[in-house]
Order: structure tokens, then C-alpha cells, then sequence
């Protein structure tokens, strides 16, 4: 065989080979069908401050909404929202249940001798048994204490 045709069967060959790969559009979807009015998720507004007193408490105002579909929000009525902490990981730190409008309010004791900063994962499990977790890092401030 001619040596100067060795190269352009090797560059032809080269070329050709990504035509061989199946693409992603080729590929079926794992997808399920969902029910109209089915709960596919859920999702949460959390309203509070990131930091909090020594000796204080830690506040957030949350609702819980169900997801229906991709892109619909109802509030999610009694909904259980339990917020763990990293100061006491064996136990959670509030455990409450949302109103009939999704709406509840989580108290958070901070300890005297609470580190600079520590986390907290509020777990949002609706009614419909979707379940979501929430990490948010706390930062900690002087007691105030009037003298």
C-alpha cells in the first residue's frame, strides 16, 4: 500500500469516529407521568435572621407550599418542620406543625457557650410525604445584657 495514503485513512478514520457515539437526544427520558393536582415536591420561605444571641434564640417565620407539577405552589397545611442543629445533632432543636395555611413559627434556644457559628437543617415533610431539607449556617453573637 502507498504510504501517502496511510495518513488520510488514519485522519478520515479519526474524523468519523465521533459519528459513532449515540447522542443524549437519542437516549429516552426517565420520566414518570404525574397525575393533574399531584404533589411533586415541596419548598419553603423561610423568614429570620442568620445570627442570634448567646443566650438568645433563633427565630424563623416559615410556610410550607406544596409543588404541583414543575411550576405550581400551594401552602402545604400541616406540614411538619423539624429544625436540627449542629450544637445537639442527637436531638432536634423545635419540632413544629404548620397551620392550615402552611404557616408556623420556629424557636430555636442558642446556649451561653454556643461556638461563633453553627448550622441548622430545617426538614419540611408535607402532608403528601414529600420531603425537603433546608442547611442554614448561623453565625453567633455577644450576649447582650443590660448591667
Amino acid at each position: 500500500m502507498n504510504p501517502l495514503r496511510r495518513p488520510w485513512v488514519l485522519i478520515l478514520s479519526c474524523l468519523m469516529l465521533p459519528l459513532g457515539v449515540p447522542s443524549s437526544d437519542a437516549q429516552t427520558p426517565a420520566r414518570r407521568p404525574v397525575r393533574a393536582g399531584a404533589v411533586t415536591g415541596v419548598e419553603m420561605q423561610i423568614e429570620g435572621a442568620m445570627n442570634a444571641p448567646r443566650g438568645g434564640a433563633l427565630s424563623f417565620a416559615v410556610t410550607a407550599y406544596d409543588v404541583l407539577g414543575l411550576d405550581q405552589l400551594r401552602p402545604s397545611p400541616h406540614a411538619t418542620i423539624r429544625a436540627l442543629s449542629s450544637l445537639a445533632p442527637a436531638e432536634a432543636a423545635a419540632e413544629v406543625e404548620a397551620d392550615r395555611n402552611g404557616r408556623a413559627l420556629i424557636r430555636i434556644p442558642v446556649p451561653d457557650d454556643a461556638p461563633g457559628s453553627f448550622q441548622v437543617v430545617l426538614e419540611l415533610r408535607s402532608r403528601a410525604r414529600a420531603l425537603r431539607r433546608f442547611e442554614l449556617g448561623i453565625h453567633v453573637t455577644p450576649a447582650l445584657r443590660l448591667s
